[in-house]
């Protein structure tokens, strides 16, 4: 399963959204922010269109949910 880049930097400021993923034994509280470029990022991440990202690579459950909540898809 691919996700989001979850990159620590970002609290002081107010998120673009906030939301509740809940599992079967415990829950997260989310906080999602849209950023205008990103960091150095030094893990294997790598860039792909939204519409890539929906055609050709599982999502985790949760980060669907955060695209979904900001409406990105």
């Amino acid at each position: 399963l691919y996700r989001l880049p979850m990159i620590d930097g970002f609290n002081d400021t107010d998120p673009d959204a906030t939301l509740l993923h809940k599992f079967s034994h415990l829950q997260w509280d989310i906080r999602a922010y849209i950023v205008d470029g990103l960091p150095s990022i030094k893990q294997n991440y790598f860039y792909v269109s939204i519409q890539d990202l929906l055609d050709a690579y599982p999502l985790v459950t949760a980060h669907k949910k955060i695209l979904k909540t900001l409406n990105i898809i």
